[in-house]
């Protein structure tokens, strides 16, 4: 699996991207997504195996904003892995859940 995160400039009082919204700005169909506890998550039906040697082609995306900023997520994973279905998803709360752990309040 290889995992990417992003952090951009201060977003202000600016909402979220909603799941149809990663899936535009990537070029991408939506298969699946969700935004629960601040967390906005999209699968995508095609690109991981062009990122990831012998990855699958849906991925996952994921945003979140941290102290201001906001925090872009990719999970790219093996071909066939469980990881691109709901333990992605999973995989991407735990790295935001953690990302907020050990940031400073």
């Amino acid at each position: 699996m290889m995992l990417t995160v992003t952090v951009g400039t201060s977003v202000g009082a600016t909402p979220l991207p909603g799941p149809e919204a990663l899936a535009r700005e990537a070029g991408e169909q939506l298969l699946d997504g969700t935004t629960r506890d601040g967390l906005v998550i999209a699968r995508l039906s095609d690109g991981g195996e062009a990122v990831l040697d012998g990855g699958d082609p849906r991925y996952w995306r994921g945003a979140f904003v941290q102290n201001g900023h906001l925090v872009g997520l990719a999970l790219y994973a093996p071909d066939g892995s469980a990881l691109t279905g709901r333990q992605g998803a999973d995989m991407l709360r735990a790295v935001r859940d953690r990302i907020r752990d050990l940031s400073p309040s």
